[in-house]
Formats: structure tokens, C-alpha cells, sequence
């Protein structure tokens, strides 16, 4: 069952990337490739050993993630990235709670914080089609 979830999980986020990847523009693709990298070193933390090591490393990837999308919906004109960090910070905070508890009944909380992924990503696509639809102007450089 975990590995349909998993493949489910990695074929929603290649799919909101396509249609992702065509209506957004360059700072939205690097921030795409931002979270795809956040994705992947998730799972990569989740192979860090002891008992709360796996939840560090997560909870390290989120926290950095968040900074990222922060990041860029101070500077970006469009209002997906300020959904996303809010969802994203919903997912850190779940996790805080998470990490505090024994691993037992921490599992739980750490499903219910990656939930937030999907509407999070959900919220991305939808957000770039209708700005395309929109034709709100392209984000602002993240240099100035």
C-alpha cells in the first residue's frame, strides 16, 4: 500500500511540474525545481538513522523549503507562493508537534504533514493557470 502512495505522491508532482512548467515563467520554474529538490531530499532524510533522525532531516528540508517559497512571494507579483508557504508552514508546524511525540504516535502526525504537499501543489497549478488565463505580469526578479 506505502508504495502506491508513494507512486501516486510522484506522479501528482510530475504532473502538476508539466502543466506547471508551461504556464508559469522562469522564477516559477526555478522555484518548481526548488521544490522537486525539497521532494527529493525528503526522501533521502527519511534514510537518516536513529530514532529521531529521519524527522530532523525532514523537518530541516520543510523548514528550508518554506524559507525558498518565502522567499519568493515577497518578490513575485503572483499569489501562488504565499498559498504554498502557508501550506507549507501548516506541514512544519504538524511536524514540530510531530517530533515532540514518540515515534509511535508521531507517524501519524507525519502523514497528516505530508498531506499538505498535494493541495499545496494543487494550489500551484492553479495558481499559475490562472495567472497565464489572467495575463498578470511576470514576478520580479529575485536578484532586486
Amino acid at each position: 500500500m506505502a508504495i502506491l502512495v508513494t507512486l501516486g505522491f510522484w506522479t501528482f508532482l510530475l504532473g502538476a511540474f508539466a502543466i506547471g512548467w508551461q504556464a508559469g515563467d522562469r522564477q516559477d520554474r526555478i522555484m518548481m525545481v526548488v521544490i522537486g529538490a525539497a521532494a527529493g531530499l525528503t526522501v533521502a532524510a527519511h534514510s537518516i538513522p536513529g530514532e529521531y533522525g529521519s524527522r530532523a532531516g525532514v523537518l530541516a528540508v520543510d523548514c528550508a523549503l518554506l524559507f525558498a517559497v518565502v522567499r519568493y512571494a515577497l518578490v513575485s507579483r503572483r499569489h501562488w507562493p504565499m498559498w504554498f508557504a502557508g501550506m507549507q508552514a501548516a506541514a512544519i508546524a504538524i511536524s514540530i508537534v510531530a517530533f515532540l511525540l514518540p515515534p509511535m504516535a508521531g507517524w501519524v502526525l507525519e502523514m497528516l504533514s505530508a498531506f499538505w504537499a498535494l493541495p499545496a501543489l494543487l494550489v500551484m497549478v492553479l495558481g499559475l493557470l490562472k495567472d497565464q488565463r489572467g495575463g498578470v505580469a511576470n514576478a520580479q526578479s529575485l536578484r532586486g
